[in-house]
Parts: C-alpha cells; structure tokens; sequence
C-alpha cells in the first residue's frame, strides 16, 4: 500500500513539474510552430459533375491569415461543396465541415456562397479554365460585436502549402 501511494505522489510531481516546465517553454515552441509544419501540394480536378481543390489559402489583403489546409469539393447534381479545412493557431489544430449552396454553375466558374452568417459572407470561385480558388469574404455588420472581430475586405487564393509556408515564416 505504501508503494503504490509513493508511486501515486511521484506521478503527480512529475504532472506539475511537466506543467509548469510545459508552460514555460511553450512560448518558444509557438515561435517555431511555423517551423514544424507541413502544407500540401495545390492541386485542382475537374470531373465535369464535380470540381475539387485542395491547398493552402494565402491572402494578400490579410497576409496574418492562419496557416491552413482547405479541401473543397462541388457537386453539381446536389448543389453544394463540401468545404473541409484545417487550421493551426499555436499548439491548437482546429478542423471544421462545412456544406456551402452553390449559387452559379458553369463551363467557366463554380461559385459558392455561405449566404449571411452572423457578421460575415463568404464565397467561394472555383475557376475552372485557370484552375484556381479565390475566397472572398466582406462584413455585412458594422455593430459593437462586429466590428472588432472581421478586418475587410479579406481575399485570399488557394495555393500551395510551400508557399504558405515561406510567408509565414518571414
């Protein structure tokens, strides 16, 4: 009994030591985050009855824009993507899904557009005689809540993470 009440006391100094030696490096390890990640190759398929890319969004407007991994896939008999995207904020990976209404389908463009949410738009062009995705997104609300939370206007284009990578770390 007394060896497993030693053995429990050990286990806990070891978690507080780890915590506290954890939190002071932790800093550092948010420094080079950047450093340890890694973003795929862009790529752009057209199936004709569906549009797909996946890559790394890079914006010119909002060059802060959190690294991510974004994959994007229309269908054009069901009338929405599937918008799948990974970010990274420090220590933290956030995932989130979405399913976005596809608004114009042509031989040219697929656009896709989240309609009003909350304060934002946002909307999504799959170009598909350049092979390219631009995201757009613009404030719709200018109130207390609002105002601090979205920076306008935000565009950004879906590349590769290599290149997402290099601006990030400048």
């Amino acid at each position: 009994m007394k060896n497993n009440y030693s053995i429990l006391v050990l286990f806990v100094l070891i978690f507080i030591a780890g915590f506290f030696i954890g939190k002071s490096f932790s800093t550092e390890w948010n420094k080079n985050t950047v450093n340890n990640l890694s973003l795929p190759l862009y790529s752009f398929t057209d199936m004709k009855t569906s549009v797909s890319a996946k890559g790394s969004f890079i914006s010119k407007t909002e060059p802060d824009f959190l690294p991510t991994v974004t994959d994007i896939t229309c269908f054009h008999q069901d009338n929405f993507c599937i918008l799948n995207g990974v970010t990274t904020n420090f220590s933290s990976l956030n995932t989130s899904s979405y399913l976005i209404p596809i608004t114009t389908w042509t031989d040219n463009f697929v656009i896709a557009d989240t309609g009003k949410i909350g304060c934002i738009e946002e909307t999504y062009t799959l170009d598909r005689k350049m092979n390219t995705v631009t995201y757009n997104r613009k404030t719709l609300k200018t109130d207390e809540y609002c105002k601090d939370i979205i920076r306008e206007p935000m565009t950004a284009t879906l590349e590769g993470g290599a290149k997402r990578l290099e601006l990030i770390s400048k």
